[in-house]
């Protein structure tokens, strides 16, 4: 059965590479350039966790809808049709269902309006893209206050104004550095916390790069799609509004890489003087990342393996020490299980699922007082745990009789 969802993301996968294909093609009507963008995007090894992770359908399918909405965008552009704008707009509700950060779409459609259609004069520009701004402003919401409910939305005594904005820079630059050289790579990086110098330095970093585009290629069409593309599609996903415990995923870029990819490659294919010269970069590129991406997949084995690759990748992976710790937990293995639970605590003392989790573990072991204090610093530290309430409520009816 495994192999058989495998097989739907790998499908998935392939026609997103196809829609890429078909849309850096009829927009730039250069299908060598439209080959090699989609040839890149469909390789790369960051995209090994959106489709090897099988609980990440959500990428490949929103993302799969996403493109055909763009499609029908188009088709309305050339032929001024209700029909396809209509199915655009739907289209575009399903994606945003399947994943809501697929609710910059509508800013990528600007994208391509303002800097490969030449539309950016037309008056309809704001007033066609209200539903679908309207969509993605009802999904965007609708996500903040399911995540709040659920308790994976972090506040501000968890993720300080400081972190997030250290967060942001860190996260554009580390999204468009693993574009062209993607290592390290792990499924897991965890959130942290930033000192006032290194906000500084990521801060000088991420201008100094916009000042050279404004002063020297501001007026590079391609680059100014590729960068804006690439700041639209990375913008719920930078660290603003902080999900659960990690600070930036590999399948995160599913979306912001292709825009970066057409733009770049647009931008700099004229520069590149001759034929062999050329396709010499591009081959020996894609050669790269292919060896990248197959020396990768044999990690996704199986979670043991995976969590361990995190584990011994990173650094303070207070989150990858956590799921080792569940996955040996579920394997009845729970001595090797507490030692991950508490190396996830002691790089960050406060966690509350891996408090939650050495819980568990500690009363699977008899050890109910202990137990029961984890259980109750977990809903003092996030009231909202409905996992330690329900853990905690099992061990008081197990203690009174």
């Amino acid at each position: 059965m495994g192999g058989a969802h495998h097989l739907v993301n790998l499908w998935l996968h392939l026609m997103n590479s196809l829609l890429v294909f078909f849309l850096v093609s009829r927009v730039s009507q250069k299908r060598d350039l439209a080959l090699f963008v989609a040839l890149c995007f469909s390789l790369h090894p960051l995209r090994v966790e959106s489709v090897a992770w099988v609980s990440q359908r959500k990428d490949v399918l929103s993302l799969f809808l996403g493109l055909l909405s763009l499609h029908g965008y188009l088709f309305y552009v050339d032929s001024r049709r209700r029909l396809p704008y209509f199915i655009s707009v739907g289209l575009f509700l399903l994606s945003v269902l399947s994943k809501p950060t697929l609710v910059v779409l509508p800013l990528l459609m600007g994208c391509l309006d303002f800097w490969m259609l030449n539309r950016k004069r037309e008056a309809s520009l704001f007033w066609e893209k209200l539903p679908f701004f309207l969509v993605a402003f009802i999904g965007g919401v609708a996500t903040l206050m399911s995540q709040s409910a659920g308790g994976g939305l972090r506040n501000f005594s968890e993720a300080s104004v400081w972190d997030r904005v250290g967060m942001f820079f860190q996260s554009y630059l580390v999204y468009f550095s693993k574009l062209f050289f993607p290592y390290p790579l792990a499924v897991i990086y965890p959130f942290q916390s930033f000192a006032v110098a290194e906000i500084l330095v990521l801060g000088g970093i991420f201008f100094g790069l916009l000042g050279v585009w404004f002063f020297k290629y501001r007026h590079e069409k391609a680059l100014c799609f590729a960068l804006a593309w690439f700041a639209f599609a990375t913008l719920p996903v930078s660290g603003l509004v902080t999900v659960g415990g990690q600070a930036f995923a590999d399948r995160w870029t599913y979306l912001s890489h292709i825009g970066l990819l057409w733009g770049g490659l647009l931008f700099v294919s004229p520069r590149l003087k001759g034929f062999r010269w050329k396709y010499g970069m591009a081959f020996v590129w894609l050669v790269f990342l292919i060896v990248i991406t197959r020396a990768y997949l044999p990690v996704w084995q199986n979670s043991e393996r995976l969590m361990t690759h995190t584990v011994n990748t990173t650094e303070n992976n207070f989150v990858a020490h956590n799921n080792l710790g569940q996955y040996y937990e579920t394997v009845d293995q729970l001595s090797k299980a507490e030692h991950h639970f508490r190396q996830s605590l002691l790089i960050h003392p406060g966690y509350p699922t891996a408090l939650n989790n050495l819980g568990v573990v500690l009363a699977r072991r008899n050890q109910y007082p202990e137990a029961e204090r984890l259980f109750r610093e977990v809903l003092r530290r996030r009231p909202t745990f409905w996992r330690a309430r329900q853990n905690l409520r099992l061990l008081l009816s197990r203690l009174a009789n």
